[in-house]
């Protein structure tokens, strides 16, 4: 009988623990294959010359990918653009690609985890134009069970989030 009052308060102490760990023990191989999935299924959608914006079609089909703040962000900055057309109102690069035109390969590198995130480093392979090299770091984490990108670094540029912030505020919008 003292065993299970015992068991009781101890399951009572550890099931929140135990509920909370679901989202933490993420590995570094899931989170460079979560990015590497993306980057195969939007390259080629990318590379298409049919006037689809390759960044809506990913926010519309995988929007889930996205956490809220970025996705919300991102689908403002388009809105933005398609109010203005002829005119750059709004991001005036791939933010997924860190570029205006498809620039071959690209391949998940090296993953740095950071405060239970995860940045992994996204190299592109274009043979014709140069050595392999990190061109955007895609931030992800792991929520609920999902894999959702949380911000994507450009090595000379900043970040998303802080460049729609900025664009935003430029705006006055």
């Amino acid at each position: 009988m003292k065993t299970m009052k015992w068991i009781s308060i101890l399951f009572v102490f550890i099931s929140p623990l135990l509920v909370m760990a679901g989202d933490v023990p993420a590995s570094t191989d899931a989170a460079k294959n979560f990015v590497q999935d993306f980057y195969d299924w939007y390259v080629p959608l990318s590379a298409k010359s049919d006037g689809t914006q390759p960044d809506m079609v990913a926010l519309n089909q995988k929007g889930q990918s996205f956490d809220h703040e970025l996705g919300r962000a991102l689908r403002a900055d388009l809105a933005r653009q398609a109010r203005t057309p002829g005119e750059i109102v709004g991001i005036d690069f791939d933010p997924f690609l860190n570029a205006q035109d498809l620039t071959g390969q690209y391949v998940a590198g090296a993953v740095h985890p950071i405060h239970g995130r995860f940045r992994v480093d996204v190299w592109s392979r274009d043979v014709a134009n140069g050595p392999d090299k990190v061109v955007v770091i895609a931030e992800v984490v792991r929520r609920h069970g999902t894999w959702q990108f949380t911000n994507f670094y450009y090595p000379k540029n900043g970040n998303l989030k802080s460049i729609l912030r900025a664009q935003k505020n430029d705006l006055g919008r």
